[in-house]
Parts: C-alpha cells; structure tokens; sequence
C-alpha cells in the first residue's frame, strides 16, 4: 500500500508539472566516476519542483538511454513542532524497493533526529546529534545506531576559537579517530589525525576561496591522497572528489556530481 501511495503521488505531482506558475525544472549529476582514468560511470538526476515537493528520476546514463529510470524520488520539507521535518524517498525500479530517509530538526532542543528504513528491512537506522555552546565551546555530539549490523558510530567535536579537536568512534571495526583542525588564517586550515587501533596518521589541508574549498588529505601508509573540491556557481554546486594511488595510477578515482538550484 505503501507503494502504491509513494508511485502514486510520484505521477501525481510530475503531471502537474504543466502548470507554469508552480515548476521549475533542474537536473543534477551524481557520482560521474572514472575508474583508472579509462571508463566512465554517469548517473543523472532529473528534479522537478512544484509546490513543496521536489520529485524526479535518477537515471544511470549506458547505452540503452532509452530505458526505464533506476529511480523514483519524493522529497519535501515543512514546518513541525519547533524545527523542520524533511523526508526523503527513493521508490528503486530494479528491485522494488523504497528506502525513506526522515530527518527533524528541533531549533528549541538544538538537536537533530534522523530515522532511516527500507520496505525490505523496516527501521535500519537510528540517530540524533546535539550542538551546544559551553563556557565557550562549540561542542558537538552524533550518535547512529545500525540495526541491521548492530552498530553505533559516534562523532564529537569540540571547537575553541582556531582550533578543532574531533573524536569519532566505529563499534564495527572498534575504530576510534582522533583528528585536530587549526585555522592558520581565513582561508587556510591544517587537519592531522590518527587512528587509536592502526596507528596510521594523515594529513589534511584545506584551501577556502570565495565560492568553494579544497580539502587535500595525504595518507603515508597506504600512499593516497584524496582531494575533495566543492564550488558553488550561481545556479548550483559542483563537487569534484579524487583519490590518487601515488603506487598505482590505475587505481585513481574520480567522482564529479553537480546540483542545480531549483
């Protein structure tokens, strides 16, 4: 039934796209990945927006173009209780699945709640995370619980004046991520860490410009350098992702995804 209702208002509000007042019309690209530099992977989205709701296609671009989309989505976003309830789902047309993706955020709480599920597995994953200001301190707290691995990642972070100090924990593989960030200017920032259980450090670098940021992180063990590069034109967002095997070129990976604004 539920299905049913999620197709249903899916159509519903495509067919009203007519209606010049109310659509407007966008298309993102999500995940133009290139492996080894020789093949390409292209999924595009097509959203259209009308009302509150902002609904589409996603497509994965091969070379029967003219098949049925990968995916369905329905997203919107109103005013609940104190804060901004936004749920997002996604009907997949090669194995009928829906997967919703529910967040509320409470202005008078500041916290953030986040429920996630699937028509297959029900609940899949729980979480909430609280920002506060103590003594000073930007202090922030994250906590997911995996249901389906039995699985709790936690994420805090306390931040004074230039200075970040973040902490992250994995109850899966019983990680836990120690990573200090430091403002040197307004636009720069250095970023080490290291991993309690490897051992192994890194360190990240980033570059801000007005309009976007370069986030570069080295990792000397494994010999990878991963450079995230977001830039925000006037209509959308790039953002571009590489990770650089410097032993094995082949290896590289790129991801580019690119949002309209509607």
């Amino acid at each position: 039934m539920f299905k049913f209702v999620l197709l249903l208002l899916a159509f519903a509000v495509v067919a009203r796209a007519g209606a010049p007042a109310s659509k407007s019309l966008g298309a993102s690209i999500k995940d133009a990945a290139v492996e080894g530099l020789e093949g390409i992977n292209l999924n595009i989205g097509f959203p259209f927006k009308i009302d509150e709701y902002i609904v589409g296609v996603k497509h994965q671009l091969t070379s029967n173009i003219l098949r049925a989309p990968d995916t369905i989505f329905v997203k919107r976003s109103l005013n609940a209780a104190d804060g901004v309830a936004t749920i997002d789902a996604d009907f997949n047309t090669k194995n009928n699945v829906i997967s919703v993706a529910s967040e509320w955020v409470s202005n008078k709480l500041g916290a953030t709640f986040r429920l996630n599920g699937n028509s297959n597995d029900k609940v899949t994953e729980v979480g909430v995370a609280h920002k506060r200001n103590v003594q000073g301190n930007d202090v922030n707290i994250a906590a997911n619980y995996n249901l389906l691995d039995k699985s709790v990642n936690v994420d805090s972070s306390i931040k004074r004046q230039d200075t970040t100090v973040s902490v992250s924990y994995d109850s899966a593989d019983q990680n836990t991520e120690v990573k200090v960030s430091h403002d040197l200017d307004s636009r720069n920032a250095v970023a080490p860490s290291i991993n309690l259980k490897t051992q192994a450090m890194k360190v990240g670098w980033t570059r801000r410009y007005n309009g976007g940021s370069i986030d570069t992180t080295v990792d000397p063990k494994s010999k990878v350098v991963s450079v995230d590069w977001s830039d925000k034109s006037s209509n959308g967002a790039w953002k571009t992702s590489a990770n650089v095997h410097m032993d094995d070129l082949k290896k590289t990976r790129v991801t580019v995804a690119r949002d309209w604004d509607l």
